[in-house]
């Protein structure tokens, strides 16, 4: 804002300029020249008068003509001024109405906003047309205004600053101010106003013109150079000019900083390389001299920064004659210290990332699903496909090729699907190599998406799985198949009838299950020994198989006993000669350790659905046909019949005394230790259930547990043990004993028996035990036989500090998944797997797979039935944790076991508080 004093320049059409060479005749120049000429004539008219006569009466008649000559001169005179007064005047309205009228025009026309404003009141009392027009006023509405409605609140301050300057007079010019108009909009006016009166008071002329899309220009361009000037800052990027390779650097202040030169320091082509380390100082300097014949420039360079930290800069710079015939120098620099960070640690990265590659046995891979060609595969490749990595897309048409016949569909359609959802999928599928020879691999593909959830690539990791299946296909041989004869075992055999029945119920179609016992086979192990026995059963079993082949399905179910599922239809005839035609060939003599050998069966047949429609049934009925069998002399076969089923007398008078065995106290544990492979110490026990009958003494328990389970005692007798156990560990605890953790077995009716978990609780708090002093051993037939129970069960055991162990593992469904789901504390495996690994590789296999099965699950893992040192170093080397077995403790008595406690050295534990 600018402020000027207004000289008023006359105009030559205005009458004061028409006459201004003229006398100017006001009223009182009038005046006083007619009193200066009236007395100028009375005084010498009357001195000459005297000279001439002294008469009196002529004096008298002179005075009349001289006043008479003195009015008409006077008025002559006077008639002259007005006459002068009254053209002046003329000239002048003419002029004040030709200026109204021009000013009025160019006022109301003038493409300006315009208006009038008092300033004393600050009221606006004039606007033109383009000022209605700008602001959207109407004229009656202007005039009830005041200049500061024009203006908004935040702008009142400016606004006054410019009312005080037109107190002072003057033209004053102002830009870049705000006005409001009507609707609330606002725009940027510049403008001047002038001094002036209005109808006799003093009064501004203001008039502006709207400069809003030049303001928004001049700030668009502003800002646009700040965001320039930032991105610059941001990505580190200077630039400069200069007219020769040794002149004067315009530089940027970027550049300055990048360098870290002050603004008043002097650049120049010349001292430019000085600023960095050699070698790069001199490379510079030869390559700067090289752009005057137009070799651009392009280099890294390296300088030392102020705290001594290496600076990594790129120049970039070219050189061009202008049209003048001038050179221009014109580049850049930028500060590429992170980038050079970034690509050391990529390269690093690369290295590890290809060292890891080479190295790890899985194969990784990255597929490009547009073009169907592999970007990457690693060089674990050549090891699983046995195959040279040769090139990316020849690998990819061999690893298609190699995919056996029956798993390509998929494997395509696994990889269609990924591609389809964009979700993770997982393939098990066999390769065939080109000597002929197949493996199992494994697929885990990954979608890679980018920021639009489009499909970018996918990536994969192959492993090779073959191992893997092979001890799953041991596992599950050991879960389902009995090891000694090859065949199926009880478990497989059971899940197969049971589907069976289902099957039969929905089809309609019977069919019958033999239950085959061998007679007396007890002799042949107790004359000739358990390795004769083996061998005997190994040839029987083939016998069978041979003799049943396509006419039905034959398991091992233990020890000496076989089942059979005929086949479905069979009536009574063909039941009849199938069962005959068993006792016939196995009465055939069998030769063995080049003994002869004798045998003879009794068979139990039941027939579905007359004589049971679930498998439990079946087995049972067939059980008790099987004992009416042995119960007419052996060597016989017998059809289930319900009247004919009767127990005997032993086995009536033996369930009579165990029935009063708990009330008499006649039920003792025993205790088996296990044993620390490591150091071989005692650690734990597994307590075994004794029968201390009055007459019989120690009666088996091969002989009274079954006669538990089916009369309903093991539920009183299983808690009479679980009550025991505690109570004997807290008597340990009372006298200090070693420490040791007790196992105790739980049957598949305990385990379905409503407040199991309430009651031991109550023991453990009876006896005040700490966690992990009880141990619970669980079969898998028990498990699994009401799978989401026994979770439940597990889970609800495991919170109040009870351990799970599964015992005889590999006997029963030996199901990954229920090992996943339950994840048991320890796994026991059987006797039978443990016999023969001095000698059967195959038997060792399956042990070793066992337990490096446990340890992916964090199991520990317990040997049952170790008899030889032998068998217990084999089971060092392969990693098992405990052993338990005749070679280092038998079954002992309580007494006797505490023998085994008393060397540990330890502070007594507090006494037990009994509650009881």
């Amino acid at each position: 804002m600018e402020k000027e004093k207004v000289s008023v320049i006359p105009d030559t059409e205005s009458p004061s300029g028409r006459y201004a060479k003229q006398p100017h005749f006001t009223p009182i120049a009038i005046a006083l020249g007619y009193i200066l000429i009236s007395a100028a004539w009375i005084v010498s008219s009357d001195s000459a008068f005297h000279i001439f006569s002294d008469d009196p009466s002529l004096m008298q008649r002179y005075q009349t003509w001289k006043g008479l000559g003195f009015v008409l001169v006077s008025g002559f005179l006077l008639f002259l001024a007005l006459r002068y007064w009254e053209r002046r005047f003329k000239l002048a309205f003419e002029w004040m109405e030709r200026s109204e009228s021009s000013f009025r025009g160019m006022f109301e026309n003038n493409p300006s906003p315009m208006w009038i404003y008092r300033l004393d009141t600050l009221a606006i009392v004039r606007v033109n047309r383009a000022m209605q027009g700008q602001f959207g006023y109407s004229e009656s509405e202007f005039l009830q205004m005041s200049v500061r409605d024009l203006r908004p609140p935040e702008a009142q301050a400016e606004l006054d600053i410019i009312l005080g300057d037109d107190q002072t007079g003057g033209k004053v010019f102002f830009n870049h101010f705000t006005y409001t108009r009507k609707n609330g909009e606002r725009f940027f006016g510049q403008g001047s106003s002038y001094p002036m009166l209005y109808r006799g008071k003093p009064c501004r002329l203001a008039m502006i013109v709207d400069i809003t899309e030049r303001v928004r220009t001049e700030q668009a361009l502003a800002e646009e150079t700040a965001r320039l000037y930032e991105a610059h800052r941001i990505a580190r990027l200077g630039d400069f000019s200069m007219t020769d390779t040794k002149g004067e650097l315009m530089a940027s202040p970027e550049f300055r900083r990048l360098l870290d030169v002050s603004d008043e320091e002097p650049l120049t082509g010349a001292n430019l390389p000085d600023y960095f380390v050699e070698p790069d100082r001199s490379r510079l300097r030869e390559a700067w001299s090289l752009m005057e014949a137009g070799v651009p420039l392009n280099c890294s360079l390296t300088r030392i920064g102020d705290r001594g930290s290496l600076k990594h800069i790129q120049l970039r710079a070219e050189c061009r004659r202008l049209e003048d015939g001038s050179l221009m120098i014109a580049g850049t620099l930028m500060d590429v210290t992170d980038q050079q960070r970034l690509l050391k640690q990529v390269v690093e990265r690369e290295s590890r990332f290809t060292e890891m590659a080479a190295h790890v046995p899985e194969v990784f891979w990255i597929y490009d699903h547009q073009q169907q060609e592999a970007l990457y595969i690693s060089l674990a490749f050549e090891k699983i496909w046995e195959q040279p990595l040769t090139s990316t897309t020849d690998t990819w048409i061999h690893w298609h090729d190699s995919i056996h016949p029956d798993d390509r569909h998929d494997v395509k359609m696994n990889l269609e699907t990924c591609i389809r959802k964009k979700q993770s999928q997982e393939v098990i599928y066999r390769i065939r190599l080109q000597n002929g020879d197949q493996r199992w691999v494994r697929d885990r593909i990954y979608p890679i998406k980018g920021d639009a959830d489009q499909l970018l690539r996918i990536v994969g990791v192959t492993a090779d799985i073959t191992e893997d299946r092979r001890q799953q296909d041991l596992l599950y041989r050991a879960a389902h198949f009995d090891t000694l004869t090859g065949l199926p075992n009880r478990n497989l055999f059971y899940q197969r009838l049971t589907q069976q029945c289902q099957d039969s119920k929905q089809h309609g179609s019977p069919f019958a299950l033999l239950f085959i016992d061998l007679d007396r086979f007890k002799n042949v192990n107790d004359s000739l020994g358990h390795s004769a026995g083996d061998e005997l059963l190994r040839q029987l079993a083939d016998r069978l198989q041979n003799i049943i082949d396509r006419r039905g399905f034959i398991a091992r179910l233990g020890g000496d006993e076989f089942a059979v599922l005929a086949a479905r239809g069979s009536d009574q005839v063909e039941l009849n000669d199938l069962a005959d035609t068993i006792m016939q060939t196995l009465t055939r003599p069998f030769s063995v350790h080049d003994h002869v050998s004798y045998l003879t069966v009794s068979i139990g047949i039941a027939c579905f659905p007359r004589d049971g429609e679930d498998a439990e049934s079946l087995l049972k009925n067939a059980d008790m046909a099987m004992y009416i069998a042995k119960n007419r002399g052996r060597n016989h076969f017998e059809f289930f019949d319900a009247n004919k089923v009767q127990a005997s007398p032993e086995r009536l008078r033996l369930e009579s005394e165990m029935h009063q065995a708990l009330e008499r106290h006649e039920f003792d544990l025993f205790f088996q230790g296990q044993f620390d492979l490591r150091d071989e110490t005692l650690v734990a026990a597994e307590c075994l259930l004794r029968w201390h009958h009055p007459g019989r003494g120690l009666v088996s328990p091969a002989n009274f547990i079954p006669l538990l389970e089916e009369t309903g005692l093991i539920l009183p007798v299983g808690d009479w043990v679980l009550q025991e156990a505690c109570r004997v560990r807290r008597a340990w605890l009372d006298r200090g004993l070693q420490d040791i953790s007790l196992s105790v077995n739980i049957s598949a009716s305990q385990i379905n028996q409503a407040g199991l978990v309430d009651k031991l609780e109550g023991y453990l708090r009876e006896y005040d035990l700490p966690p992990g002093t009880i141990e619970l051993e669980l079969t898998e037939s028990s498990i699994m036989h009401e799978p989401a129970r026994a979770g439940a069960l597990i889970d609800r055991l495991r919170a109040i500090g009870v351990s799970i162990a599964v015992d005889d593992f590999g006997t029963g469904y030996s199901s990954l998944a229920y090992l996943k789901r339950f994840a048991p504390d320890v796994l026991k495996i059987d006797k039978s797997f443990i016999d023969d690994i001095t000698t059967d590789n195959r038997d060792l296999d399956i042990v070793s797979g066992i337990i490096q099965l446990a340890h992916t699950l964090d199991s520990r893992v317990v040997a049952e039935g170790v008899e030889t040192r032998e068998q217990l170093n084999c089971l060092k080397d392969r990693g098992c944790d405990l052993v338990q077995g005749f070679l280092l403790a038998r079954p002992a008595s309580r007494a006797e076991f505490e023998q085994r406690l008393m060397p540990a050295k330890r502070e007594p534990a507090p006494p037990h508080k009994q509650t009881h």
